[in-house]
């Protein structure tokens, strides 16, 4: 051995010896970009035009939505317009089966017409209402951390299991189905349609039940609330519809998700009906979405749930910093 190169390793030798006899000071292996999988936030995973989400995603990882070009067709489109829109749909298609299978129809709302909403196949096809629900989920972070302006923007979003095309949702443009499950013309579409609720506004009531929301502290991140309450309602979503919510709910996406804003739905204990339902849970996230645009503010938000004036859960959207929510 050179004695240049000697000196080298017998100075190596020494700094390793340093190291590992000294507790205070350790070399750390580098850690993966991705630790266990998970991701700060979904946008991470966006390339230019591909949608992708990660392995240990709730979305599986056969999964995927990509945004299509649709040239000169593109034009401006109301961003509260199209988040009311698409969480008034999964609100409607959250209350049947999640692994159900649903066919090509339009969706828009009386409050807001435009933009309409479709899922287009090739004829006879059906798809499962959560591929649809996820593409929708994908599609709005899309959105909102791209589409960087004003407004939104008339897209098209194809989806895919396995690689191999299912389905397309289209935000904003006439879809026809045809052999091809896109044909993009001037003409009304001809799919089917299907309804919003009758109430959309933000103190959703009846003769039974009453939502009250109120704002409890401080801002919180617009794209970072609306993702949370997308998971939230997807998670919402799964169960059987009718069935209870447990007493303190926090959506197991937001695990994986890793937002600063995290939601938590505290069922009051009560032996008897009427109790807080994931269908009743899907209405009051609706209205909370409707509550945040109609006041133009996004922040900490209670949402407080009764039935027949008997309370049936408490539920809360706040900075993960946030102390656990207090009785009042």
């Amino acid at each position: 051995m050179y004695p240049s190169l000697q000196c080298l390793f017998i100075l190596y030798l020494a700094l390793v010896q340093l190291v590992y006899s000294n507790p205070a000071i350790r070399i750390h292996p580098a850690l993966p970009a991705l630790s266990s999988g998970k991701v700060a936030n979904l946008s991470s995973l966006h390339s230019a035009n591909t949608v992708l989400v990660n392995n240990d995603d709730p979305i599986p990882k056969e999964f995927k939505a990509r945004e299509e070009d649709i040239g000169p067709q593109s034009r401006p489109m109301s961003e509260p317009a199209t988040f009311i829109n698409v969480v008034q749909l999964i609100s409607v298609l959250g209350k049947q089966d999640f692994n159900g299978e649903i066919r090509p129809f339009s969706f828009n709302t009386a409050q807001f017409p435009s933009p309409v909403i479709s899922l287009g196949l090739p004829p006879s096809k059906t798809i499962k209402r959560a591929y649809f629900i996820w593409g929708l989920q994908i599609a709005m972070n899309d959105m909102y951390t791209r589409q960087r302006s004003p407004h939104f923007w008339t897209s098209l979003y194809s989806l895919e299991w396995k690689e191999q095309l299912i389905g397309r949702i289209s935000f904003g443009l006439p879809l026809t189905v045809d052999g091809q499950a896109r044909q993009i013309t001037e003409q009304k579409s001809r799919v089917q349609e299907i309804s919003a609720p009758a109430n959309l506004s933000t103190d959703i009531s009846n003769n039974r039940v009453a939502v009250a929301y109120t704002f409890t502290g401080g801002a919180l991140n617009k794209i970072d609330v609306f993702n949370t309450l997308l998971w939230a309602m997807s998670d919402a979503s799964r169960p059987v519809s009718s069935a209870r919510v447990p007493a303190n709910w926090i959506p197991p996406s937001l695990a994986v998700y890793g937002a600063h804003t995290t939601f938590v739905a505290s069922a009051a204990r009560r032996i008897a009906e009427p109790f807080l339902t994931y269908s009743l849970l899907l209405d009051a996230l609706a209205g909370a979405a409707s509550y945040f645009v109609d006041h133009n503010r996004v922040g900490e938000l209670r949402m407080q749930l009764a039935v027949d004036g008997a309370p049936i859960g408490d539920c809360l959207f706040h900075h993960r910093s946030t102390s656990a929510m207090e009785s009042e």
